[in-house]
């Protein structure tokens, strides 16, 4: 729980030196996938401070599958398509080419915003989250009859999308992020976003908890904040 309180003080933080440098713009889906992510740390604090059980299952079970999902193909589309366009996407906003802020600012902003929510995504799975959000989806699997693994499986592919609909309703995601080859960018950007989306969906289902890091299997018997009672669930 620490490591997640360590890292929501530090986004918030973040979020507010970014507007005070007017720094966030509501045009790109960058600042959207943050600030989403922000928000959601903001909540998993509070369920763990508060041992809102209810809140944790509704975020875990609907909500974390959108965010996972949502800040890493911010930094797939993100690699894909600066490589694509020789970086002409990145110098844009330098001093460079015309923009305002020096390479080492962009660059810093570059690894906070797209970077950034997948490192301390990855920490606060390792550290504080996974086994009790592994044993919150393994008890929903469990309380539904004839629970469908397809359509859960579905269900972390496709619902991560939802906020990128919503913002391209508003913006045109291939004039914000221009790139010469526009379809070759989404085809390997969506690939690797569905493999990334599968592996975490099996890992959610995996029934041997503590299995992955020392990390993790030295906090199985201590941590599992909701789901100590009920460890063995299958």
């Amino acid at each position: 729980m620490y490591i997640l309180l360590l890292i929501t003080v530090f986004k918030i933080a973040a979020v507010i030196v970014m507007i005070a440098l007017g720094a966030i713009h509501t045009n790109r889906y960058t600042y959207w996938n943050y600030l989403f992510q922000t928000g959601f740390y903001i909540l998993l604090s509070w369920t763990y401070w508060k041992h809102d059980e209810y809140i944790f299952k509704i975020l875990t079970i609907f909500i974390f599958p959108i965010i996972f999902g949502s800040v890493w193909f911010v930094l797939i589309y993100i690699t894909v398509v600066l490589q694509l366009d020789q970086g002409w996407l990145f110098l844009s906003a330098t001093t460079i080419a015309g923009g305002s802020l020096s390479v080492g600012t962009v660059h810093t902003f570059d690894l906070l915003i797209h970077c950034g929510p997948v490192v301390d995504f990855m920490f606060v799975l390792v550290f504080d989250y996974y086994i009790d959000a592994n044993h919150c989806f393994r008890t929903f699997r469990a309380s539904v009859p004839n629970f469908n693994h397809f359509l859960g499986l579905m269900y972390y592919y496709l619902a991560p999308l939802i906020p990128l609909c919503i913002y391209a309703f508003f913006f045109n995601p291939l004039t914000q992020y221009p790139d010469d080859s526009p379809g070759t960018a989404m085809g390997l950007g969506f690939g690797l976003y569905l493999l990334i989306m599968s592996i975490l969906y099996m890992a959610m289902n995996n029934n041997r908890l503590g299995t992955f890091t020392k990390a993790i299997r030295k906090t199985e018997s201590s941590q599992n904040f909701f789901s100590s009672a009920q460890a063995n669930v299958l």
